[in-house]
């Protein structure tokens, strides 16, 4: 669609919560990177977040309103922004388009509610974080209030075709649902020095992003007498402690470090100054930190069980493993070692950003789904 045919006067994203920490990870990354590419196909564009009143938000031609969150529980359910909610209701018009990047969380479940409850025209995003799930508290928010926001979604943006399923299950069938992928910049790279012995961990120390693997693939890549530093960043969600211990008991502190979180945005120096990013998570939907990784030219280690998997495996893009600290280790040791194998990685993952997930074509469909 021409960017003269779009029916919408200013297109705003929500999200949930932006922080020092980083703790919201992809949606955020996600829609900065859709906010500043429809900026830059003209539009009049605008990031309404909840915030830890640290972090600094910075999109290219797009204006950035940043609302303090208040804490009232555990969690991201324990997050709420009357000062969002408020806004939201003052500005939101019929002519503009709504963007909500949306959890079960109650700054992105209520900002969708304000704006079915005012009959203005809105989109959702869901990023695999709403799925069918047992838990009876989850199962009241749903017939409360999520299935009724998703209903009178225009669209329903979900990532694959499992997350499609649940989002029907949830909905009864009554959900506009529609497939899109994440995409990203292929901007100038950076001049940044890689370390060419550098491993990276950059996730969150939740059990399902398994930095216990890329610890123990350490230690092996240790006990092989291979020469590498090891940098975990991220914020910690219970597995620091392990961490810490694992470290300790095996006497990694030379080569493997934990470097605290980082803010969004701030993870490309990480990514593009490392000679190896490795992501051994299990349940991921469409990780952004690997496609960040493919785009500043580092050779990506995963597994499996993730969303990209069979395009990386078709594409040859990446390494994808069975997850097991032995796999990951022998892909790494071949990539520290063998510079055919890793510059054929960095190719073909440099041309699967550009072919399939090139942050252009998801700026179309986006205009597409807002003026449909």
């Amino acid at each position: 669609m021409n960017n003269a045919e779009s029916k919408a006067s200013k297109i705003t994203h929500v999200v949930s919560y932006v922080s020092i920490d980083g703790a919201y990870g992809g949606p955020v990354a996600v829609a900065m990177g859709q906010i500043a590419e429809l900026a830059r196909r003209g539009h009049e564009t605008e990031l309404m977040a909840g915030w830890d009143g640290f972090q600094e938000v910075d999109i290219p031609n797009a204006h950035v309103t940043l609302l303090a969150v208040q804490r009232i529980g555990p969690g991201f359910i324990g997050l709420v922004s009357p000062k969002l909610w408020m806004l939201l209701l003052r500005k939101s018009r019929p002519s503009d388009a709504f963007h909500i990047h949306m959890g079960r969380d109650p700054i992105s479940l209520i900002s969708a509610w304000i704006l079915m409850l005012k009959r203005i025209p809105y989109v959702v995003q869901t990023h695999g974080m709403i799925m069918p799930r047992r838990s009876l508290r989850v199962r009241l928010i749903d017939t409360a209030i999520t299935r009724r926001v998703l209903k009178s979604a225009r669209r329903v943006l979900v990532l694959t075709g499992a997350e499609a399923k649940g989002i029907n299950h949830i909905c009864q069938g009554d959900a506009k649902v529609e497939l899109i992928p994440n995409g990203i910049t292929l901007a100038p790279r950076q001049p940044i020095e890689r370390q060419t012995n550098r491993i990276l961990f950059l996730a969150r120390l939740h059990p399902r992003k398994r930095v216990m693997a890329f610890a123990e693939m350490c230690r092996i890549l240790v006990e092989a007498g291979a020469e590498f530093t090891a940098h975990v960043v991220g914020p910690d969600e219970g597995d620091l402690a392990s961490l810490r211990a694992y470290i300790r008991e095996f006497g990694l502190s030379r080569n493997l470090t934990y470097e605290g979180p980082v803010g969004p945005g701030d993870s490309l120096q990480w990514l593009a100054s490392s000679a190896v990013f490795v992501l051994p998570s299990v349940g991921e939907v469409f990780p952004m930190t690997v496609l960040e990784a493919l785009a500043a030219g580092t050779p990506v280690v995963t597994t499996a069980d993730s969303g990209l998997a069979p395009m990386l495996v078709k594409l040859g893009a990446a390494a994808v493993t069975n997850g097991s600290p032995q796999e990951l280790a022998n892909e790494v040791a071949k990539l520290l070692s063998d510079e055919g194998y890793r510059s054929s990685l960095v190719r073909q993952g440099y041309r699967a950003v550009e072919q399939e997930l090139n942050i252009g074509a998801v700026a179309a469909q986006l205009e597409t789904a807002y003026d449909s």
